[in-house]
């Protein structure tokens, strides 16, 4: 069984250390550090490859479901909180689980089991299909690079469409054309970056990908067909 990585963040020093005694009864669990605030966990986290995150939801100047906004991976997150006030925006931030305290070893066990669950299928996922995970609304949104068919700009925001549904996400053209391999994704026009792999037809200054048409730019075009016969070379090859 291969240890997954965890960390807990808990303001208060004496259920940090309850939570940390229930984590080291799993031997599942490599227990990386523990956090005492927000503002400690989000670099703590992100710097690092993190499979479940332990997070308090009342923390003093940031709270747990703002440490959850600030995350550039994707752990399994599990929530704590004294009462069930938080449990309905737990789950609206997509969590793995929720935690009313006080925290016993039983409920503890349930939602590490959980964690651990939701890890294997992500990684049985990740060996099908290449994807990518993007930050959507209060979660992060698993996307196969193959069900994207064009992604088109809106100024600090990028509109994605899919194969099943389209997503607005908070960032750039360029930033999420970095997230995606670049043989298989070429920026078109200045708002508009395709799937190579989906485009059905190709004419003069336009494209087609499911019966919708797309711009060529005039100082793209060149650079944009070499790319296509680069593609259909590799697929001939193969």
């Amino acid at each position: 069984m291969k240890k997954l990585n965890c960390v807990i963040v808990e303001s208060e020093l004496s259920k940090r250390e309850h939570i940390r005694q229930m984590a080291l009864k799993h031997p599942q669990l490599n227990l990386l550090c523990t956090f005492r605030n927000a503002i400690e966990a989000v670099h703590g986290i992100n710097c690092r490859e993190v499979d479940i995150a332990i997070i308090a939801a009342d923390m003093p100047l940031r709270n747990g479901f703002q440490l959850i906004e600030s995350l550039h991976n994707s752990p399994q997150i599990i929530v704590m909180a004294e009462n069930t006030q938080h449990a309905i925006k737990a789950f609206d931030y997509n969590v793995t689980d929720f935690l009313c305290g006080p925290v016993k070893q039983d409920r503890f066990d349930a939602a590490i089991a959980k964690a651990y669950a939701r890890v294997e299928q992500n990684r049985q996922w990740v060996n099908e299909e290449p994807s990518i995970y993007v930050k959507h609304e209060h979660s992060k949104k698993r996307l196969v690079i193959q069900s994207i068919k064009w992604v088109e700009a809106l100024g600090d925001y990028v509109k994605v469409i899919t194969d099943k549904q389209n997503f607005i996400l908070s960032m750039g053209l360029t930033k999420f054309l970095s997230l995606l391999p670049e043989h298989s994704f070429f920026r078109i026009h200045k708002s508009y970056a395709v799937n190579l792999h989906r485009i059905e037809t190709y004419q003069e200054k336009k494209v087609w990908v499911d019966l919708i048409e797309l711009p060529v730019s005039r100082n793209n075009k060149q650079a944009f067909e070499v790319a296509l016969k680069q593609l259909h070379f590799q697929h001939d090859v193969g």
